[in-house]
């Protein structure tokens, strides 16, 4: 869920030399080509978001405070290393109803788990001023504010397979599991915990413990997902791998469901720093194009953070698949994620929404919150000639080529992400003339250009090297970023679901619970990269 370790992953270096060899090969750009020119849309301008009351620094109006929807429950994520998030949930209060503090790991040292009994829990309020402002959370300072759930989040840290094996074999250590988070939870008076790892959706046993544990001290418990992939995410049909992980995390519902307070979903990082497979194949080139001999998937292209279709895609999913057993029956073992295998599509790995009366009545208990991105991406790009297979120099003033159907943006490194605070600061320094928008994700995007010595100088810019298609000292960028628009398309995916199941219990003359069928709302990750508007607009 980190979106902002600064250590350079095994994974990102590979990538970074891929995309290097990529630029070599482009070295010997060919001059741009006649160009059909191209409308395209446009969402807030540089000056709305400049002039934004957030980035002016002016008071907002008492109506920004006030939640828009008030059925939402709303989950924020608050990190040390964007501390200004614990002050923007105190001024937002009225628009949160949890807030999980990034402060706990749990370790897994085998000989001294298997000498103690124990697992290590480090991590904590690192200071007085943490402990008041839990405290300040909790005890509202009038009768206009409601106390909000404190749920620190506990990230089994380092953990290897042998470690899950160890856990999962052990009963032993499933008591020493819940005990260690428990202990901690009780005595700094928290009021439940987010529990995350990276094979939550196989600890269904040992979390079974823990949540009765927690719920018999009062407490609550949030497990944290990660999304399934769809075609929406990638770009292309999702891998055998994807599909394989998919149906892991589904399939564990049924009893994760039975067991979780709410599900916090991470909808977020869909393009992430190394972008998404691009749209043509190296082999769909001209026979002359120098990246005909790259290998298939390095090819990548920019992309929004989020997609609204895809957060409705993972919440009809999670949904139908944790009432996939079907109550207290099994029908739902029958076929795949408890759905007549008729109304699959087969290029679909994930159908519309079918629900019987008995899924829908066992997925009301828990919440199901969506992951929604406080922060932006910024991406070095060359150009590629669709028509030629080579690269071309433009730079931003080029918007008839830039838009042309035979023009594709690819990755010349990785992306880097962006804060609102790093978002406003390339505003103000490039001075956009539009923000374009992505018609089918609702995010809006700009481009820019810096000088190629900027590479690694900070989150606002970096990566990649002269030449190619920002020419010889110039990298061409662009930053996808969030904005007031991208939030209400979000928001209203998850509506639409919520809405969709409504009038399905409404027709069969099932109860809504208050018009709350399944129980959907949002997890921001994580506030202190948003801005006031954005908050706002919750």
């Amino acid at each position: 869920m980190t979106v902002f370790d600064t250590r350079p992953p095994r994974k990102a270096i590979l990538l970074a030399l891929s995309l290097l060899t990529l630029v070599t090969l482009l070295s010997s750009a060919t001059s741009p080509v006649a160009w059909a020119a191209s409308s395209p849309r446009t969402g807030p301008t540089t000056a709305d978001v400049l002039s934004s009351r957030s980035a002016s620094g002016e008071a907002l109006d008492a109506s920004s405070y006030i939640k828009r929807h008030p059925t939402l429950p709303v989950l924020g994520y608050v990190t040390p290393w964007n501390a200004a998030g614990k002050a923007l949930v105190e001024e937002f209060r009225n628009k949160f109803d949890l807030v999980a503090p990034v402060w706990y790991t749990v370790h897994a040292d085998e000989k001294r788990t298997r000498r103690q009994g124990r697992y290590e829990v480090r991590g904590g309020p690192a200071s007085k001023a943490d402990k008041r402002w839990v405290e300040r959370l909790q005890r509202p300072p009038d009768a206009y504010h409601s106390p909000l759930k404190v749920v620190p989040r506990f990230l089994l840290e380092g953990w290897q397979q042998r470690d899950y094996v160890e856990l999962l074999s052990n009963r032993t250590l499933w008591s020493s599991l819940a005990s260690s988070l428990v202990d901690e939870v009780q005595s700094r008076g928290y009021d439940g915990l987010v529990f995350e790892s990276s094979a939550t959706y196989l600890l269904q046993e040992p979390l079974s413990l823990l949540a009765t544990s927690l719920h018999d001290a009062g407490k609550l418990l949030v497990l944290v997902l990660p999304p399934i992939r769809t075609r929406t995410s990638l770009g292309v049909r999702p891998s055998s791998t994807f599909e394989s992980q998919n149906t892991m995390i589904l399939q564990s519902l049924p009893a994760l469901s039975k067991v979780a307070d709410y599900f916090s979903i991470m909808t977020y990082d869909m393009t992430g720093a190394g972008g998404r497979e691009a749209k043509v194949a190296a082999s769909d080139l001209p026979a002359d194009s120098p990246l005909r001999q790259v290998k298939r998937g390095t090819l990548r292209q920019p992309g929004p953070n989020t997609h609204p279709e895809w957060i409705r895609e993972n919440l009809v999913a999670a949904i139908e698949s944790s009432g996939s057993a079907g109550g207290d029956n099994d029908q739902g073992a029958q076929a795949p994620f408890g759905i007549d295998e008729a109304a699959m599509d087969p290029t679909n790995p994930f159908p519309s929404a079918i629900v019987s009366e008995t899924t829908l009545s066992s997925v009301l208990g828990p919440k199901w919150l969506m992951g929604l991105p406080m922060y932006g991406y910024t991406y070095p790009l060359f150009f590629l000639d669709l028509e030629t297979g080579r690269g071309i120099p433009l730079d931003p003033s080029s918007a008839s080529a830039l838009h042309s159907p035979t023009t594709l943006p690819i990755l010349r490194g990785p992306g880097r992400p962006l804060t609102s605070a790093d978002i406003v600061r390339l505003l103000k320094t490039h001075r956009p003339s539009s923000l374009e928008l992505d018609d089918e994700s609702g995010e809006s995007f700009f481009d820019y250009l810096e000088p190629s010595s900027a590479a690694g100088s900070g989150s606002d810019g970096g990566g990649g090297g002269g030449g190619g298609g920002g020419g010889e000292d110039k990298v061409f960028w662009r930053a996808y970023i969030p904005t007031g628009l991208s939030m209400d398309t979000r928001i209203e995916a998850v509506l639409d679901v919520q809405a969709g199941f409504d009038v399905e219990a409404q027709t069969a003359g099932r109860d809504t619970h208050g018009g709350r069928a399944g129980g959907q709302g949002l997890a921001l990750w994580e506030v202190g990269q948003a801005d006031r508007d954005l908050l706002a607009s919750l």
